[in-house]
């Protein structure tokens, strides 16, 4: 064999390693700590400057989408140290784009990149939740097992990137808020800390009692024209008060989560500046704590709720919660004269403006939340 023969035979063999290479290139995408994760399951997105990943997992045969950010690993050659998780949940109608950029002004990726924490973006079946409203079947998604998702989201995150399952929280708009207290209704082992935002305790559940206290923060509009301040029928606009199911008021489900958390301490109040008056709106923040823990003096509520089936409705701790020691506090962000909207960013466009009124912009939702998650931790 002559050497041109040689040599030939030598590139072709080249050639077919980079093929090998690039085609297994193709179908293996990198996690955000360089942990592999399978191909088709994972693509890139790029949100302001942020590089998110677009994954898909299987939950009961159905392929379930999430986008996931993970700030970069330090610059070190020690391992990364495990880092909190947060769920943002998008309302019903909205997607997992929407919570990550424009619904919350990109905010949770700022936070995420400033203090290291992952934070994942799930999408809803019918971009809805299945948040225990059983007097609600508008949508395929309204049946859909959002539970299990999560659990399998939190266990697709661990195996890419280092997670502290200890500090593991959700937070969730409007649906997304009512899933998120189905988060803690029944994942009490898995989050250490819920906020919903202008979503509500349902008042026909299909979820079972609470078990546990779970740190629980709420915020609402008091003039919101879809989810009712004062309890009663969701409105899908205030031109169309129908069928969305019904949820408690909000003085109900925070009677409901002070039962659950024995937040029986008397209520600290702040009272933070009204910075923009164009917003037709202020905010007071009211925080329960149990009797004994913190500043919280001794105060029974005598308020009642109608908590989901198997918990009390007599405004007194329930059997099935769990001793005063392991009680949790709840914070009350009370929108006064707000609509429907996580606060902060940019005001809703005029016309939009007509349907859930105006939002709050004195205080940012995601910088409250994460704040609220920053100081609890599961045990």
């Amino acid at each position: 064999m002559s050497f041109r023969s040689n040599q030939g035979n030598l590139t072709a063999a080249l050639l077919l390693l980079i093929s090998i290479a690039s085609n297994a290139a193709c179908g293996l995408e990198s996690g955000a700590n360089g942990a592999p994760t399978t191909g088709p399951s994972v693509e890139k997105v790029r949100i302001r400057s942020f590089r998110l990943q677009s994954r898909t997992i299987e939950v009961a045969g159905v392929g379930r989408k999430y986008l996931l950010y993970v700030p970069p690993a330090p610059d070190s050659d020690e391992t990364p140290a495990a880092m909190p998780l947060v769920f943002m949940l998008h309302g019903g109608g909205g997607t997992a784009r929407d919570a990550a950029d424009r619904g919350t002004n990109g905010r949770w990726l700022e936070l995420a990149d400033r203090d290291r924490f992952a934070v994942a973006f799930p999408q809803g079946i019918d971009k809805q939740w299945n948040d225990c409203r059983s007097d609600d079947t508008h949508a395929t998604g309204a049946t859909a097992d959002d539970v299990a998702f999560f659990s399998a989201m939190i266990a697709d995150i661990a195996r890419s990137d280092p997670i502290d399952f200890k500090r593991v929280y959700a937070a969730g708009i409007s649906n997304g808020g009512m899933m998120s207290i189905r988060l803690a209704i029944e994942m009490p082992d898995r989050f250490a800390a819920v906020c919903s935002c202008v979503g509500s305790v349902a008042a026909l559940s299909d979820c079972a009692a609470p078990t546990k206290p779970v740190p629980f923060m709420y915020m609402i509009g008091t003039a919101d024209p879809l989810m009712p301040y004062e309890g009663g029928a969701i409105a899908v606009s205030r031109r169309n008060p129908q069928g969305r199911g019904t949820v408690l008021s909000a003085m109900e489900s925070l009677a409901f989560w002070r039962n659950v958390n024995h937040a029986d301490g008397m209520p600290t109040i702040e009272n933070p500046p009204d910075t923009d008056k164009s917003d037709g709106s202020y905010v007071v923040i009211t925080t329960w704590r149990p009797e004994g823990l913190g500043d919280s003096k001794t105060s029974r509520s005598d308020r009642t709720a109608t908590p989901s089936k198997g918990a009390s409705s007599t405004g007194k701790k329930s059997s099935s919660a769990a001793d005063a020691t392991e009680g949790a506090e709840v914070v009350y962000y009370e929108m006064i004269g707000g609509g429907h909207g996580w606060p902060g960013g940019n005001q809703h466009g005029v016309l939009y403006q007509q349907i859930v009124g105006k939002k709050n912009l004195d205080i940012n939702g995601a910088d409250e939340a994460w704040k609220f998650f920053s100081r609890h931790v599961r045990d």
